[in-house]
């Protein structure tokens, strides 16, 4: 889920009505935290650090260790389908690795990243042949890929070029080698064009942009305009 999230522009983040979203489980989940949450401090955390410290704890729950994240995001004030841009499983490793670097993530660090998206299972092209998904976070899957046992995107980080050394040596090396790198690429996706300060809103609900108060925008122009004239 954080990884749908962090791939939508920045001015829409939490977008779950989008096609590419509508697969993603935990949606419920969510929105049963920010409720809970809100009733001891409203208004006060947003719906994108919900996701990234759900995602933390899911990730700890699944045997793949605990990270520190970062908070202080805001939510998006638009919600439109066009400024989603996920990644599909048919996309070349080539336009997959430009995509995630135009977010500032690198190509090494996407491969450690989609080693965990199977977890979800939502927006994965994992598709092991013959074996279960794995339930837990490890480095299970680039030793799938290795052994050609998955296939699409997946399978083609073990023959291309951008992706055949770190792949193979995520396969050999040990699954803490594997945990300290997928960390570390989870706490930088959760930093992917974020909202802070006065940026975006806090959202009362993580599946709608807040009403827009009009009279307040309204006497918020006005008050900014004369404030201009009377200078």
């Amino acid at each position: 889920m954080q990884f749908h999230d962090c791939f939508v522009n920045m001015a829409a983040r939490v977008k779950k009505p989008a096609i590419p979203n509508r697969s993603v489980r935990g949606y419920d989940v969510i929105d049963l935290v920010k409720a809970a949450i809100a009733k001891s401090c409203p208004g006060v955390v947003s719906c994108a650090d919900v996701i990234v410290m759900a995602t933390r704890d899911a990730v700890a729950a699944s045997k793949g260790g605990r990270y520190s994240v970062q908070t202080g995001r805001r939510d998006g004030s638009v919600s439109l389908a066009k400024n989603v841009n996920l990644p599909g499983p048919s996309i070349s490793v080539e336009n997959s690795a430009a995509i995630f670097n135009s977010k500032g993530i690198s190509t090494e660090d996407m491969v450690h990243l989609l080693g965990g998206v199977d977890l979800d299972q939502g927006g994965s092209s994992l598709a092991i042949v013959g074996e279960p998904t794995s339930e837990i976070v490890d480095n299970s899957f680039y030793k799938q890929i290795v052994i050609l046992r998955v296939l699409r995107i997946d399978q083609a980080l073990a023959l291309n070029e951008l992706t055949n050394d770190t792949t193979n040596k995520v396969a050999i090396s040990s699954n803490d080698y594997f945990l300290t790198k997928f960390q570390h690429a989870m706490v930088k996706l959760g930093a992917v064009e974020v909202l802070t300060g006065t940026q975006g809103e806090i959202r009362k609900s993580c599946r709608a942009i807040n009403k827009v108060n009009r009279m307040g925008l309204w006497r918020n122009f006005l008050l900014a305009f004369l404030s201009r004239i009377m200078v």
